[in-house]
C-alpha cells in the first residue's frame, strides 16, 4: 500500500511540475509576443511620423508603409525614405517570432485599418491579447494587433 501511494504521488508531483514549466513557457512566450508587438508598431509609427510627407501610392495612410494586401512584416518599407524598416542604417532588425507561433509577422495597411498579425498557440496568442488590450483581438488561430485607424 505504501509503495502504491508514494508510487501515485510522485506521478503527482512529476505531472504538476511538467504542467507548471508548461504554463511558464506559455507565459514567457506572450509576454516576448506582446512586446514584439509593441516594437513593431512603434517602428511603423515612427516612420509614419517622422517623414509625414510619405506617399505609398496605395491611396490607405500614405505616410505608412504599403500592405494590400497582407505583407510580411519583414518587408515594410518606409514611404518617406525609401528603405526596409528593418535593415537601415539604424541597424534595427525584427526580431523572429517567438515560441508557439506558426509563422511571421504580417502586416495590413487597407481601407479597414493598418494591423499586424501572426499565427499561432491560440493560448499563447489569448494570454498575449490581454497584455496588449483593445487594440488586440485573436481570430481563427491569429493575434492581430491594430497600428492606426
Amino acid at each position: 500500500m505504501a509503495v502504491v501511494l508514494v508510487a501515485a504521488l510522485t506521478r503527482f508531483v512529476a505531472f504538476s511540475d511538467t504542467t507548471g514549466l508548461r504554463n511558464q513557457a506559455f507565459s514567457e512566450a506572450a509576454s516576448q509576443l506582446a512586446a514584439q508587438a509593441n516594437f513593431i508598431r512603434t517602428r511603423i509609427l515612427l516612420c509614419g511620423s517622422d517623414f509625414p510627407d510619405g506617399n505609398n501610392a496605395t491611396g490607405y495612410r500614405p505616410a505608412l508603409p504599403a500592405g494590400t494586401p497582407s505583407v510580411a512584416a519583414s518587408t515594410l518599407i518606409c514611404p518617406g525614405t525609401g528603405q526596409n524598416l528593418w535593415a537601415g542604417t539604424d541597424g534595427v532588425s525584427l526580431p523572429p517570432a517567438p515560441k508557439y507561433m506558426g509563422g511571421v509577422w504580417q502586416y495590413a495597411n487597407d481601407a479597414t485599418n493598418v494591423r499586424i498579425g501572426i499565427l499561432g498557440d491560440v493560448g499563447v496568442l489569448n494570454q498575449a491579447a490581454l497584455r496588449l488590450g483593445a487594440d488586440a483581438t485573436v481570430s481563427a488561430g491569429a493575434l492581430y494587433y491594430k497600428v492606426s485607424n
